[in-house]
């Protein structure tokens, strides 16, 4: 009872929100009842963690997914293209928690080559520990959405590489390789910029 009056749990959702709302404008994130300590206490703590996990996790998504794409842009209707397409949708359609729990059986149960539980270490601490750690939860999170890039950037590749500019470079002699990367890449490029700003 002292609870709820204290945190106005027996108001109004409205009134309850704007008490919580004039708490964070002024700084304050409350007293989490449970762990009885302060919610930004707590965050903070976790803060840290979190930005190397979601960096990681953006960075290995975008080193993977983008060859992937230029390479089923480039051999598109192929087989491979087919087994890659069909590979990134259940990477899509698989959840990360799901895909977490697999990873944890193949690599730590079965190879023995992560630690089953992960501790907070960090880079400058050990950064062969760091790997170690955060190997599995950054792989988990970014095979979905390193998925989704590669998807979006071969439509756009696949596009960019029926144009007239391509052709024309094609003609003059340009490399395969300077066309994919240099002209197809950079001409495709705003999907996947989009994505990874959200």
């Amino acid at each position: 009872a002292d609870v709820t009056h204290r945190y106005h749990l027996d108001s109004h959702l409205i009134v309850q929100y704007g008490y919580w709302l004039k708490g964070m404008v002024s700084g304050d994130m409350g007293i989490s009842v449970q762990q009885n300590i302060a919610v930004s206490t707590y965050i903070k703590g976790r803060v840290l963690v979190t930005l190397f996990l979601g960096l990681y996790s953006l960075l290995l998504a975008i080193i993977v997914a983008i060859p992937v794409a230029i390479f089923q842009a480039y051999r598109r209707d192929s087989v491979r293209d087919k087994i890659l397409s069909i590979s990134s949708f259940a990477f899509v359609a698989i959840p990360p928690v799901v895909m977490g729990v697999l990873l944890i059986l193949v690599f730590v149960r079965w190879l023995h080559w992560f630690p089953r539980t992960g501790e907070k270490i960090y880079p400058w601490d050990s950064p062969v520990q760091h790997f170690r750690n955060f190997a599995l939860p950054v792989l988990s999170l970014s095979l979905p959405v390193g998925a989704v890039f590669s998807r979006l950037l071969r439509g756009d590749m696949v596009r960019t590489l029926q144009s007239d500019f391509i052709t024309l470079a094609s003609a003059k002699g340009v490399s395969t390789r300077r066309i994919l990367w240099r002209h197809g890449l950079r001409n495709s490029l705003f999907s996947l910029i989009t994505s990874i700003g959200l």
